[in-house]
């Protein structure tokens, strides 16, 4: 990850929620509140009030270890000859809308709104987001600017774990026919507990009536006869903003393993693609045990034996 992207001594002694609602006020007595809808992209005097809102941020360009590039195509070199990202400003009021409120969601919907721009590391640049402000917690909503990018997961799991995460009304979800195709997990408690062999031959059981349903012509009874061990395949479509609040909240430790353990691949999907998305869900729950490591692995084995042709 990025080391701290620069300076902000100016306001050393104050706590960063502070200093950037400073800088908001800042930003509203120095550049017009008209210049939100301006279109004009050599607005007098927007490029030198942006200079100063991003001095008093991240320091002067010699501070900075990254480049910043304005709507009129001219550029701040930073401090790096090889400069990991370029931060782009698309338009003269980009900073405001990135600013206020003061929170990481903000860059971040500025982001996806078009406000904003990153060319280059995506990862690199993630660390933006820590630099604007923290959530308090994660009932704090996200913007609507994160209902702009939808995201679309193939989920293997127990049935137990997928009717709760199927409880979310914010998304689309579909679902295979429960069935003992994909098999049931024995959870490492259960054997610790001395029942295992017990808790194998009810699976057992249940499977067997499955097949007996199934025929006799009730394929549509059968899979109620299976315990909520099986597993199955299942899609989640859903957008940025129902993503963070399905994965802060699945991903607590209150939260059953199964269920956890998706959270927790979902959040590592999205990095991939969009690390500022991941950065901004802050109270993802990222303590580990060792059932949850577990089902982590397996999930991640039977994706590497679907990929293969």
């Amino acid at each position: 990850m990025l080391h701290t992207l620069a300076s902000i001594d100016h306001f050393a002694m104050r706590d960063l929620h502070d200093r950037i609602a400073e800088i908001g006020m800042m930003i509203m007595s120095t550049i017009p509140a008209e210049l939100a809808n301006a279109e004009s992209r050599a607005y007098e005097g927007a490029l030198s009030r942006c200079r100063v809102v991003l001095a008093a941020i991240f320091g002067e360009p010699e501070e900075r270890s990254f480049d910043v590039k304005f709507w009129d195509g001219s550029i701040d070199r930073g401090n790096n000859p090889r400069s990991p990202f370029t931060f782009v400003l698309t338009r003269p009021a980009a900073l405001r809308r990135m600013l206020l409120p003061p929170s990481e969601l903000s860059i971040v919907e500025s982001y996806l709104s078009g406000d904003v721009e990153i060319e280059g590391s995506m990862e690199a640049a993630s660390n933006l987001a820590d630099m604007i402000g923290k959530r308090a917690n994660r009932r704090h909503r996200p913007g609507r600017g994160f209902e702009a990018v939808r995201y679309r997961f193939e989920i293997v799991a127990d049935y137990g774990a997928f009717r709760d995460l199927q409880r979310h009304r914010m998304l689309t979800v579909q679902w295979q026919t429960l069935s003992p195709d994909l098999g049931a997990g024995v959870p490492e408690q259960v054997d610790l507990a001395g029942v295992g062999d017990e808790y194998r031959r009810a699976l057992e059981v249940s499977r067997l009536e499955y097949e007996r349903l199934a025929g006799a012509g009730l394929a549509s009874a059968a899979p109620y006869a299976l315990c909520l061990g099986y597993r199955l395949r299942f899609i989640l479509d859903l957008n940025a903003r129902e993503a963070m609040q399905l994965i802060e909240l699945r991903s607590g430790r209150e939260g059953h393993p199964s269920y956890r353990a998706v959270a927790h691949e979902m959040h590592a999907q999205i990095a991939r693609v969009h690390p500022m998305v991941a950065a901004a869900m802050s109270h993802v729950d990222t303590e580990a045990e060792p059932r949850l490591e577990r089902i982590l692995s397996e999930m991640r084995t039977h994706a590497r034996a679907a990929a293969r042709p």
